[in-house]
């Protein structure tokens, strides 16, 4: 009786196994199939956008290099013909000098009115000067670290000059015995408006 036992058992997991693996495979098959071709269709999606993207950014730059020869066609791609970033600054050529104007009219995070520091990296035809003034403020200097502990250490900040938007050693000026030591403080990234 035993032996009968187990003989049927043993046949109803052996049927059982053919039929698991049989329904994971061919079950399975179409399902993973449709999930690549989905995954394909996104990610073709976000390649399209990015290539568009890229193409818009390089009529963007070609346009600033003509000295606004393609005006016209710059305006059409607008959110306003004179802004067309809808960042609420216009660009010189429709301000004139009366300014403040947009220094890059395809970038709505530069413009007249930041007034805080920006980590990231500057656009394409961007140098950091996030806020349109003709300058490239520092967020975190170079630091100098010479003094003897008498006069004082004080300071913070880069020893060498990491551009804007990229990350360098960050470091503190404290007391070292008698001088003042640089004391690394961990990576930073320099921000610039």
């Amino acid at each position: 009786m035993l032996r009968r036992i187990t003989v049927v058992m043993t046949l109803a997991a052996a049927a059982f196994a053919a039929c698991s693996d049989y329904d994971s495979e061919e079950r399975d098959a179409p399902l993973d199939a449709g999930a690549e071709a989905a995954t394909t269709d996104v990610d073709a999606g976000e390649d399209a956008d990015v290539d568009a993207g890229v193409t818009e950014d390089a009529g963007a730059e070609a346009a600033s290099h003509d000295g606004g020869a393609d005006a016209d066609a710059d305006a059409r791609s607008c959110v306003k013909p004179c802004d067309c970033d809808g960042d609420g600054y216009e660009r010189k050529e429709c301000s004139g000098d009366a300014g403040p104007f947009d220094c890059d009219d395809h970038d709505p995070e530069r413009h007249p009115g930041v007034s805080v520091f920006s980590t990231r990296l500057p656009t394409s035809g961007s140098d950091g000067d996030w806020n349109c003034d003709g300058q490239i403020e520092l967020g975190f200097r170079i630091v100098s670290c010479t003094s003897l502990v008498g006069l004082g250490c004080a300071g913070s900040g880069f020893k060498d000059d990491p551009g804007c938007g990229e990350s360098g050693t960050f470091y503190e000026c404290q007391a070292n015995a008698l001088n003042c030591a640089f004391i690394v403080s961990g990576e930073r990234v320099q921000a610039c408006r």
